[in-house]
């Protein structure tokens, strides 16, 4: 028969390959196992990888609000020192209307007394003439010498009295008018110290206000440039991290979609091999079956040679022999699977050198085939130290059996009941192995169904965290949106600066042209804005040239004066080493 098949060449069954068997389920396992590293070191790349680009974008978020903290500072500055400019320009507006308030109250007080003594001389003149009139039409209607009229006398007398206190009184009318002259001087003068001086703070503050406005023009320039490069940079960072996750993502979608076939290849293989398993195991009954029956028959033709015996001794040496050729024909049998043994040995023995090859092979990439290997080595000499046990208590039953046999015949039933028990033993035994085998294999199966369920939920956890990245990276663009509408907005708000510096232009150049006098004022309403301007920039500069020219004769003065002070200091050196 073929050695494929379940029994020998009288039916007997073979005894079950547990080495074969057992190095096709070890090479499953390792197998697995390398698979199971492979996915590991590349869930370990992938998660450097997540580490990185997760470090990235905290020190972008990092990095964009700083500049939001720097932007929000900036603006609360300018706010406040826009809030103190407008502060300082409307105190100095009531100061310059309570002056102009109080210059127009002097006027009208210094115009009202002007009257008042124009109105007295010129009611003082009118009496004066009327008496003249009065005097002339008297002296011409009576046409008496005046010079005897002792009422002309009186007339005279009092006209010159008249002309005196006329002269008395504009002396005091000319001392009144060289007091309201002085004290006009004297107003004009504090009122050119007055504007002077507000000129004096309108220039600063003008000076302050231009260098504050440059200081923010080039902080605003700055922040720009600094704003662009960062977002350029971090456009460049974004383009290559996500040129960089769609070629993992490619990738890892590639080797994911491999690895699942693979996958479900191998399940398929495991499927076919349990089948498999099932049918033999099916066959391995029929087999104990079988072997059940012949017992029976067996049993029913002992029994009948029993009854036979019992007749005649003849009929029992002729089942003696017939009892020697079956021992002799089961001795043959015997050397026979002996020889398949061996055989079967050999093949394992070609098999531990294939594995021992593979050992050596498989040793430059992973250090667990050693160990693996070793054990498999235990056990198959823990199986070959069993199966030359069994063998050596199957030859010392059988020779005693053939000694039983030629002592006394009746010990057959007692040995034929031995071999039932010992029988259903391996039988159970056997059965026993390859239900702990099949419960190995489905276990394993579990196993690699949690593992792929495992995986699946991390693919999915993977997919959920590029959502995710890809969220964030719509905050960023919407973050990058609002940087350029922030850009609008200081935009606009430098465009209301500069209106705002021009209406500061016209109320300087409005109050310079009322603090002018009236004619002044004609002539600066006359001049162009620009002139004006420039005349006040020029003065300005002027100033500050004049300040610093001041500021380098000092030092230059003190410069002097120290090195003075050295030369004096180093005089008397050498005059006391003489």
């Amino acid at each position: 028969m073929d050695r494929r098949s379940p029994q020998n060449n009288r039916g007997n069954p073979r005894p079950f390959d547990h080495g074969a068997e057992a190095d096709r389920a070890y090479r499953q396992v390792h197998c697995r196992n390398g698979q199971i590293n492979g996915l590991d070191e590349y869930r370990g790349a992938f998660q450097e990888e997540r580490t990185t680009f997760c470090h990235s974008m905290r020190k972008q978020k990092d990095k964009v609000k700083r500049l939001e903290e720097l932007l929000s500072y900036r603006d609360s500055g300018y706010q406040q020192e826009n809030k103190r400019l407008v502060d300082t320009i409307m105190e100095h507006e009531a100061e310059i209307s309570r002056l102009n308030g109080n210059i127009e109250d002097a006027e009208r007080q210094h115009k009202r007394q002007l009257d008042q003594i124009v109105a007295r001389d010129e009611a003082e003149k009118g009496n004066v003439s009327d008496e003249k009139d009065q005097a002339t039409s008297d002296s011409e209607n009576n046409d008496v010498p005046l010079q005897c009229d002792p009422e002309i006398i009186k007339l005279r007398m009092r006209k010159g009295e008249t002309m005196k206190e006329l002269i008395r009184k504009g002396e005091e009318l000319l001392e009144c008018v060289t007091i309201l002259e002085d004290r006009n001087s004297d107003l004009e003068e504090k009122m050119e110290a007055a504007e002077l001086q507000h000129k004096e703070q309108l220039e600063d503050t003008v000076a302050c206000f231009e260098t504050q406005q440059q200081k923010l023009s080039d902080q605003n320039n700055e922040a720009n440039l600094v704003t662009l490069n960062l977002l350029q940079r971090r456009e460049e960072q974004l383009l290559q991290c996500e040129e960089k996750f769609t070629k993992s993502l490619a990738e890892n979608t590639l080797t994911w979609e491999s690895e699942k076939q693979e996958m479900e290849m191998k399940l398929k293989e495991v499927e076919k091999k349990k089948n498999y398993q099932a049918s033999r195991n099916k066959t391995l009954e029929t087999e104990f079956l079988q072997m059940e029956a012949q017992l029976k028959r067996q049993e029913e033709k002992f029994s009948k040679d029993l009854a036979n015996k019992n007749h005649t001794w003849e009929t029992e040496k002729q089942q003696m022999e017939t009892t020697l050729n079956e021992v002799t024909q089961e001795k043959n049998d015997m050397a026979k699977v002996t020889l398949t043994l061996e055989t079967e040995f050999k093949q394992v023995e070609a098999k531990l050198k294939q594995v021992e090859k593979e050992k050596d092979r498989l040793a430059e990439n992973n250090l667990s085939w050693e160990t693996d290997v070793k054990q498999l080595k235990e056990q198959m000499r823990e199986q070959e130290e069993k199966f030359s046990k069994d063998l050596a208590e199957k030859q010392l039953n059988w020779e005693q059996f053939v000694q039983r046999k030629e002592t006394d015949v009746k010990q057959l039933e007692n040995q034929l009941e031995e071999q039932k028990k010992r029988l259903s033993k391996d039988l159970a035994q056997n059965q026993e192995s390859w239900e702990t085998n099949v419960n190995l294999v489905e276990t394993k199966l579990n196993e690699i169904t949690q593992k792929k369920d495992s995986l699946d939920q991390k693919h999915q956890s993977m997919e959920t965290k590029l959502h995710l990245t890809e969220t964030q990276l719509k905050q960023v663009e919407e973050q990058r949106d609002d940087l350029a509408q922030r850009r609008l907005s200081w935009a606009t708000t430098e465009k209301k600066m500069e209106e705002e510096n021009k209406l500061l232009e016209d109320l300087c150049l409005h109050m310079k042209n009322k603090s002018r006098g009236f004619f002044s004022r004609r002539r600066g309403e006359t001049e162009d804005r620009d002139l004006a301007l420039q005349k006040m920039i020029s003065k300005m500069q002027e100033k500050e040239m004049r300040k610093k020219a001041k500021d380098a004769r000092n030092t230059s003065s003190e410069k002097m004066e120290k090195m003075e002070e050295a030369s004096g200091d180093s005089a008397p050196a050498p005059a006391g080493q003489q």
